[in-house]
């Protein structure tokens, strides 16, 4: 059910936001969204198929922890 919603959100928004930013020749926010819209499409996917995602949690720490310099 997850990924059918999910398919009826982007062809909303293909239809909506991607087919005018394609005629206005608008190709940055155009491919931006299209990218993220094929992301979000492939995690519905993925959860719908109960796919462990792994946490960023501990990249992120690491980052945090790196730029400032202490826990």
């Amino acid at each position: 059910m997850n990924t059918f919603s999910t398919v009826i959100l982007v062809f909303l928004f293909v239809i909506i936001d991607l087919i005018p930013q394609y005629q206005n020749e608008e190709w940055t926010s155009f491919f931006l969204s299209g990218s993220l819209l094929v992301i979000a499409l492939i995690m519905a996917v993925l959860m719908d198929l109960k796919v462990e995602i792994p946490t960023t949690t501990e990249p992120i720490k690491k980052v945090v922890t790196f730029i400032f310099g202490s826990d």
